[in-house]
C-alpha cells in the first residue's frame, strides 16, 4: 500500500514468524541474504526489520549465554555486523528499523539495547538506521494500543499481544520507512532517457515507473524480516 504508486518497484517478502538473530538453527538470515544474492532476483535495496524474538539465551559452544551479558551482546552485535557487511559488499543500500516499544516492560528495555546495536552496527557499515520507537508511545513516553494513523486519526495501531501491528499500525509504521525507500530507490535505479521523435521535443523518463517500461527486467527490493501483521 506505501509504495501502491509505484507498480515498477517490485518487493519480494522473505519475513518469517518467530525469526530472529539468536537462533540460526531455526533461520540463518546470514545465509537467506547470501542465497537471495546469488540468485536471478536483482536486488536493488534492502529493509530489515528483526529483534522481537530475540530476548532468548545465545549459544557458543556449550555455553548458554543470557541475553544482554556482554559476551551476549558482543555475539549478537557480530550478526548485525555480518548482515550490513553483506549488503555493504554487494554495494546494495540497507534500511535497518529499529524496534518498536511493546507492551512487555522487560521485552521494550531488551529491544532499547538492540536498538543501539542495531544503530551501531548499521551505521559502520554504510546502512541507514530510522528509529520508530516514539511513534508508538504516548504522551508519557509508554506503549499504547491506540495512537495517531498516517492521516492523523486516533486508531488501534497495535494488536491484543501488545507486540504485532493492526493494518493501520502497519500502514503507520511503513510511513517512517517509504520516504527513504523512494530517494535510495531513485539513487540506485538510472533515468533512462526516451527516444527522440522527429519534429518533437526530447523527452526523458523522470521516474522509475517510466523507466520501467522500457527495461525489460523490473528491479526488486531485497526482502528482510520485519514484524509480521495479524488479525486481531
Amino acid at each position: 500500500e506505501a509504495l501502491a504508486d509505484r507498480p515498477g518497484i517490485n518487493i519480494l517478502r522473505k519475513a518469517r514468524d518467530a525469526s530472529g538473530l539468536v537462533q540460526t538453527a531455526f533461520q540463518d538470515w546470514d545465509k537467506t541474504n547470501s542465497d537471495l544474492f546469488n540468485s536471478s532476483d536483482k536486488i536493488d535495496l534492502g529493509v530489515m526489520m528483526i529483534g522481537s524474538n530475540d530476548k532468548q539465551n545465545l549459544r557458543e559452544g556449550n555455553a548458554s549465554l543470557y541475553p544482554r551479558t556482554p559476551r551476549w551482546s558482543e555475539l549478537y552485535s557480530e550478526r548485525i555486523a555480518a548482515i550490513a557487511r553483506q549488503f555493504q559488499a554487494k554495494n546494495i543500500p540497507l534500511i535497518w528499523v529499529g524496534m518498536p516499544v511493546m507492551k512487555n516492560d522487560q521485552l521494550s528495555a531488551h529491544l532499547l539495547s538492540l536498538n543501539q546495536m542495531y544503530k551501531e552496527q548499521a551505521e559502520k557499515y554504510g546502512a541507514l538506521y530510522i528509529d520508530v520507537w516514539e511513534a508508538f508511545v504516548d504522551d508519557r513516553n509508554l506503549f499504547a494500543f491506540y495512537g495517531p494513523d498516517v492521516n492523523g486519526q486516533m486508531v488501534r495501531l497495535r494488536s491484543n499481544d501488545g507486540i504485532h501491528f493492526t493494518k493501520a499500525g502497519a500502514r503507520k509504521l511503513a510511513y517512517f520507512v517509504e520516504k527513504d525507500v523512494r530517494r535510495l530507490y531513485d539513487s540506485v535505479v538510472p533515468i533512462i532517457e526516451a527516444p527522440q521523435i522527429a519534429n518533437a521535443p526530447s523527452q526523458k523518463l523522470t521516474s522509475p515507473l517510466e523507466a520501467s517500461r522500457e527495461m525489460e527486467d523490473q528491479p526488486s527490493l531485497a526482502p528482510v524480516p520485519q514484524l509480521p501483521q495479524r488479525p486481531e
